[in-house]
């Protein structure tokens, strides 16, 4: 394989070839491509496969992007040859970037279909160059730990006190979250080895990180909860690792006892009893007195709005009029003060409730800081409320749970708090909206524009809502205002 080379002409997309429904961007000719899976099957079994293996479908996991700057695209491609009666799905990961030269350095040989497959390559066409998983140059911890049977997986886990139901036996590990060069998270398991032992498998999770994020969130939920343990409150933890790795930024965490929010909501639990233990941690947390945590700086906001606003913008231009209002209000936030620890990546499925219904264990804490807190509250009641909608849940029960959340928690926090609720669910709005251009979720499109039209309507009631339509076309098709 060449070291290096130079990119040739597009693929021709013309007629309508692809279907991800993006506009192109002139000065990255790859991009349109890259983010069709039709294309991509043909251009990986073209310079990465060759007559080794087939490659039976792309799909698009999520991509990064900057405008002229950097594509990255996670892919799960599908991958068989005549030995094998099952495909063999593999991560990849594309990268392109406008003016470097194509360089595929390193690579080895990976794990194929049957034998081996180039670690790296080059896409000449769309300029891209690509990584098979679980090689990434700015995790090299990653290629060791998804091996059982390494030295460094045996390492970690042979041996190590706090892991001891993980020496039961053979170990399998599988990928939970994956952002190339930035971090990736392990569900490893480790199987009975004996008659007699539980027949559940012992389960744990290992982070990796390319900074010193792991560092932070080891060191500000530390302090979290040595505040709350002084305290005597028993209402709230967070998560914290049983093993450190500072030199090699890894970490291992216990699962949290309990059951994750968004789990209870899908089977059903929108009880009363269950929005007060969150409304009360929640109040719990962002009151806590911990000076030494790191603030939270206006700047940080103000960048992610720009950014969110730009990106949907060009992925939806016919709703530009309600991601510009939307973007306004959502800026508001920088009036208010940063008043108390916020989590900073508040999900559904971050917040564990333990069966007792008594506590409260929020995990993936490594945005915590001193901020806004209205960050936290608006981000969980717009998830629920997606989570509502892509489950076919009841609107109206979703509704009044996410109420009794939000009564629930300025029932215990001061009332000039409340001021800043609409610009964080504005704020929250926006990151909901990228989060599914760059998952290409199913139906992104449909769900962006209703999520947007009902936080502009939520502004302005009077508006009529419109679909995202090329550009002097509009359409009279209402949507339902969010709650709030």
């Amino acid at each position: 394989m060449p070291d290096e080379t130079k990119p040739g002409p597009p693929p021709d997309n013309g007629g309508g070839r692809f279907g991800h429904g993006l506009p192109e961007d002139p000065e990255m000719p790859g991009f349109t491509a890259a983010l069709d899976p039709e294309a991509m099957t043909g251009l990986l079994q073209a310079h990465w496969l060759g007559d080794r293996a087939r490659c039976e479908g792309v799909q698009v996991v999520r991509f990064r992007y900057r405008p002229r700057r950097r594509l990255i695209v996670v892919y799960e491609v599908e991958v068989s040859d005549e030995t094998h009666a099952r495909a063999k799905r593999i991560t990849v990961t594309g990268r392109i970037h406008p003016g470097r030269p194509l360089r595929a350095r390193g690579g080895k040989d990976a794990g194929g279909a049957d034998g081996l497959l180039p670690e790296v390559a080059v896409l000449p066409e769309i300029a891209m160059v690509i990584e098979v998983f679980p090689r990434d140059r700015r995790l090299p911890a990653l290629r060791d730990l998804t091996d059982p049977t390494s030295a460094a997986t045996k390492a970690l886990f042979n041996g190590n006190a706090a892991l001891r139901c993980m020496n039961r036996g053979a170990l399998s590990a599988r990928v939970v979250r994956y952002r190339p060069g930035l971090s990736a998270t392990l569900h490893v398991s480790a199987e009975a080895n004996a008659p007699d032992a539980s027949d559940a498998p012992a389960h744990c999770f290992v982070k990796i990180t390319s900074d010193d994020e792991l560092a932070h969130e080891v060191e500000a939920a530390g302090k979290v909860n040595a505040v709350l343990d002084r305290d005597n409150r028993t209402g709230l933890r967070l998560a914290q690792p049983v093993t450190w790795l500072p030199t090699e930024n890894v970490s291992v965490y216990v699962p949290a006892a309990g059951i994750p929010l968004d789990r209870m909501i899908v089977d059903g639990d929108l009880s009363p009893e269950t929005a007060m233990t969150v409304a009360t941690a929640l109040a719990d947390l962002h009151q806590l007195d911990v000076p030494t945590l790191p603030r939270s700086f206006e700047t940080v906001i103000e960048a992610k709005i720009a950014r969110a606003r730009k990106m949907i913008r060009w992925a939806l231009p016919g709703l530009t009029e309600q991601v510009d209002a939307i973007s306004e209000n959502a800026a508001r936030l920088i009036q208010f003060p940063a008043l108390g620890p916020t989590h900073r990546d508040m999900k559904p499925e971050h917040v564990v409730i333990d069966r007792s219904g008594n506590c409260v264990h929020l995990i993936d804490s490594s945005s915590l800081c001193i901020a806004n807190p209205a960050i936290d509250l608006a981000a969980l009641i717009v998830r629920l409320e997606h989570l509502a909608r892509t489950h076919g849940l009841a609107p109206l029960r979703m509704g009044a749970f996410c109420d009794d959340i939000i009564e629930g928690y300025f029932g215990r926090v001061p009332s000039t708090w409340r001021d800043s609720l609409v610009p964080g669910m504005s704020y929250a709005t926006l990151l909901l909206a990228i989060h599914l251009i760059q998952g290409l979720k199913p139906n992104w499109r449909g769900i962006g524009e209703r999520i947007v039209n009902a936080a502009f309507k939520a502004l302005n009631p009077n508006a009529a809502d419109t679909l995202s339509l090329p550009a002097g076309q509009t359409s009279k098709k209402t949507v339902s205002s969010a709650p709030w």
